[in-house]
């Protein structure tokens, strides 16, 4: 009996101790929820909603990117057509019951209420839906305000957990939850409404869109789009049709990611509706669209109802007066000069074109035939930023009739320069410039120095108005959070220039907006090779590298070391400061031939990665870069690229030395125009290499290198080229490839042979046609490598015109330096493509050589070893007149003959 005793105590005590943990568990489990945010409903979701700061413009920029690249693209692209099928809430309706929300995979959402006197009736409103929220909060201003103690009250008789009462402004919440539900005041939703905006919430259609049931529409009377503040009327439409409008109102349902759009620095006086719907449309590119209104009583639990009195019309015309007010008041405040955060019309109304035909039918945003004018904006801070320089290009930029550009002038107002100051300076420079510019394209942001974190919305509204696909500013520590616009607006292009580089952009003046824009589409990295045991040339080549110009690019560079270079080199490579992007730094241990070095320096990571290639016997011009930019967008950048284009040369060449017959002195064009040559640039200087081009050449030298290698099938030899002799050089290759495909190169052309690269010394490792071009005889080497060396362009270069030209005024040389056309180098390559491959030329232009490396029949002789022969004729027993038939192997070949056509013929 004392053992049973004993055991029924031992399982009374193991059965407290089980409650004790399971009641411990559980309220650690309550507790927690509002440290630890979840996902799923099958977690416990965070309903803490703290106070926050305002998010700087990087954390802006991290929050709202993901969505912003989503929700431009689906709203104005894939949904208003939608919206145009959908006229009737039991169509919207359809279309959200085609979503299933089962309980694992439901959102969690957070319902906030504001205090009012009804809202103990808006609470069992929202307890009572079909999806029920997971916490509900009452936002009151004040702890006085009797509804906190009622509602606290009430809590504590029901003891209900997932409600609570929160001290403070809506403006400033935060959620851990999916969603974040605001009702307005005197707001009843039906008893399915939260669910059909879920449902809604997960389609393609409605993803990314703000929706509601009653709107308003913004406009300005006199279509001014100038954000001054003279001569303009605002006017407030209430909707309640399905369309898109600038407002929706009384009831939000917003994504989580998207609070970090909303400033809470706002006026206390602005709307609710208004203050989201902006903020959501000008920082983010969320639209808001109105629900249409319910028609018969069986769709009443998917609409709203309201406490008030007032009917439908009414209550929307009570959204419009506020807003009325709210925008008269700021502009009254703009007039003053006050301190605020909402200074002036232009930072706070939303201008955008009407969405509406005469009839109501909403106009889609993307029809064709409106075309969106070319815009690009000069943005500055300080009244030093504006000097010779930068009015030049603002005002050539104006001037340039055949870019058709709009051009804006925007200040921050953070420093000394104001919209007067830019008209003064802009008409003591070019008065008929400063004139012709409208003052409405002349903008001043109003910051204060205490303002910088509102720089990004206030200057992402502005170009979205103004509909900017380029912003040009000034590259300075006070503007670098600018450049997380580009997170936020994928299509525009951000242009940080030095203030030090602005006297050499004056090109880009005559460049398309459509050209700009594409400023950051590519990367340019530099590749550098050393193989000397001698630093110092290489230490120059550093040296030069570092002072050049970037314009404020990031620019990766890569350092290839061969073995023989020594130690003082390894340490000028490990000691390079290179603040202009990422480097990378390469040690061989094999020596190998300078052909191999030179192709397998760089290998394109993708067709925007383009590779300037430098060899420690150079040295680069502080300018080279900018000749290397514009070049890559004036002909690869432009509405017609250039496809046989294969690189641009750094370096103007003495001599020619193409010819097998001899090397001879070069004339360049006259008029020292920019020329395009089919030689590449090899010995005397670097250039910048294309990344479709090259990797072409990559597989055509591998295939040919191979060939060589074994059968030597293919005999491909350009006509009097000095190359052909040269079996192991990857110059062979690359004439044999551009004289096939017709490519061709860039070359600059300056007086005297100013380069933008130049050679000090020939390669000390030469490959083997350097021993037929007997430069190893005394001293020949060092006299050739003074034919090569050319003056350096240091402070400026100018080009005829002050501009590249076009590209068929470009001159035309072949291989040998002679005068040739594009078309002419095209048929020279067909024709010696027919004498060594059996295939057809490729039309395709996907950069292909396979069509070169088609070799024509050939017998091929295997030797056989004998004694493994007879091996296996031993091991094999087979019957002797099968015996007979594995003698020799049969093999099956096709045969071409070259037809008159030149078209193969299989036989």
């Amino acid at each position: 009996m004392a053992v049973i005793r004993q055991q029924r105590l031992g399982f009374l005590f193991c059965a407290t101790l089980t409650c004790l943990l399971l009641v411990i568990t559980s309220f650690y489990a309550w507790s927690s929820h509002l440290k630890k945010p979840s996902k799923t409903k099958s977690q416990q979701v965070s309903s803490s909603i703290p106070l926050v700061d305002y998010l700087d413009a990087a954390e802006l920029a991290d929050s709202v990117s993901p969505l912003w690249s989503q929700s431009w693209h689906s709203v104005t692209r894939n949904n208003h057509k939608h919206l145009e099928t959908r006229r009737k809430l039991n169509d919207i309706i359809a279309h959200a019951d085609t979503i299933e929300l089962d309980e694992s995979q439901q959102p969690s959402v957070t319902a906030i209420v504001l205090c009012n006197n009804k809202v103990q009736q808006q609470v069992e409103a929202i307890q009572s839906q079909s999806i029920a929220p997971d916490f509900i909060w009452i936002v009151c201003t004040t702890e006085d305000d009797p509804i906190v103690q009622q509602q606290r009250q009430q809590q504590e008789e029901s003891a209900r957990k997932n409600i609570e009462v929160w001290i403070g402004d809506v403006r400033r919440i935060r959620s851990s939850t999916d969603y974040v539900w605001i009702v307005d005041k005197d707001i009843l939703p039906g008893k399915r409404y939260l669910e059909l905006l879920m449902k809604l919430a997960q389609t393609n259609t409605y993803r990314e869109i703000l929706l509601g049931h009653h709107g308003a529409q913004i406009t300005i009377t006199d279509n001014d789009r100038s954000y001054q503040q003279e001569n303009k009327y605002v006017s407030c439409e209430p909707v309640v049709e399905h369309q898109t409008v600038d407002i929706v109102n009384d009831v939000w349902l917003l994504r989580s990611e998207w609070l970090a759009a909303l400033s809470p620095y706002v006026n206390d006086d602005v709307p609710l509706g208004y203050w989201i719907s902006r903020n959501l449309k000008a920082v983010v590119g969320i639209q808001s669209v109105t629900l249409p209104k319910a028609e018969d009583e069986s769709d009443i639990d998917y609409t709203i109802t309201t406490t008030s009195t007032n009917s439908d019309k009414s209550n929307n015309d009570i959204l419009c007066t506020s807003i009325n007010q709210y925008l008269a008041k700021i502009d009254d405040l703009a007039n003053k000069n006050e301190n605020d955060d909402t200074l002036g019309f232009e930072n706070d109304v939303i201008v955008q074109k009407p969405t509406t035909t005469d009839d109501g039918e909403i106009k889609k945003e993307n029809q064709a035939q409106v075309q969106v004018p070319e815009a690009i904006m000069f943005l500055m801070d300080e009244e030093e930023q504006l000097d010779t320089a930068w009015m030049e290009l603002i005002c050539e930029m104006h001037k340039r009739v055949d870019n058709n550009a709009i051009v804006h002038i925007a200040t921050t107002g953070r420093g000394s320069l104001h919209v007067n100051d830019i008209v003064t300076l802009l008409s003591s420079y070019d008065a008929k410039c400063a004139s012709s510019i409208p003052k409405d394209r002349i903008h001043d942001l109003q910051l204060l120095e205490s303002q910088s974190n509102h720089l990004v919305p206030r200057l992402t509204r502005l170009v979205m108005v103004a509909q900017i696909q380029v912003v040009i500013h000034v590259q300075q520590d006070g503007l670098d959070s600018i450049q997380t616009m580009q997170h936020i607006l994928p299509n525009i292009a951000i242009v940080g220039l030095p203030h030090y580089d602005l006297d050499h952009v004056t090109w880009m003046s005559e460049l398309p907006v459509s050209t700009l824009q594409r400023w950051h589409d590519f990367t340019v990295k530099m590749v550098l090779t050393t193989e000397s045991d001698d630093a110092p040339p290489f230490e120059r080549l550093l040296q030069s590298v570092q002072n050049a110009r970037y314009l404020g690019d990031t620019v990766d560079i890569t350092i290839f070391m061969e073995c023989t270079s020594n130690v003082k080199t390894q340490r000028l490579s490990e000691t390079l400061f290179w603040p202009h992007g990422e480097k990378d730094l390469r040690h061989r241990i094999v020596p190998t031939s300078r052909a191999w070095m030179f192709a397998e320096s760089w290998y394109p990571a993708s067709n925007s990665e383009y590779a300037v290639i430098l060899d420690d016997g150079m040295e680069v011009s502080p300018l080279f870069y900018i000749w290397v930019k514009y070049s890559i967008l004036k002909y690869r950048y432009n509405p017609t690229p250039k496809k046989n284009l294969f690189g641009v040369s750094l370096y103007s060449p003495r001599i020619v030395d193409s010819s097998e017959e001899q090397r001879e002195l070069f004339e360049p064009p006259t008029g020292y125009t920019p020329y395009l040559m089919q030689a590449p640039c090899s010995i005397g200087g670097g250039a910048v290499y294309f990344p479709e081009h090259w990797r072409e050449f990559h597989d055509y030298m591998t295939a040919r290198v191979a060939d060589q290698d074994s059968h030597q099938l293919q005999t491909i030899e350009v006509p009097g080229a000095r190359s052909r002799h040269w079996m192991y050089s990857w110059r062979r290759y690359l004439d044999e490839l551009m004289y096939l495909r017709g490519n061709v190169m860039l070359y600059p052309n300056f007086e005297d042979n100013a380069s933008f690269s130049t050679r000090h010394q020939l390669p000390e490792h030469g490959t083997k046609h350097e021993e037929v071009d007997n430069l190893d005889l005394p001293g020949a080497a060092q006299a050739v490598a003074g034919l090569y060396t050319v003056p350096l362009l240091k402070d400026t270069f100018t080009l005829p015109d002050r501009q590249l030209p076009d590209w068929g005024d470009l001159p035309v040389l072949d291989l040998f330096g002679k005068p040739a056309t594009l078309d002419i180098l095209a048929e020279r390559g067909r024709e010696l493509q027919e004498q060594v491959s059996a295939c057809i030329h490729n039309h395709a232009d996907d950069y292909d050589p396979s069509d070169l490396l088609c070799a024509f029949a050939h017998v091929v002789v295997e030797e056989v070893d004998q004694k493994e022969y007879t091996k296996k004729k031993k091991n094999n027993k087979k019957k002797p007149q099968e015996e007979k038939q594995t003698e020799l192997p049969t093999k099956l070949v096709t045969l071409y003959l070259p037809t008159s056509s030149a078209v193969p013929t299989p036989i």
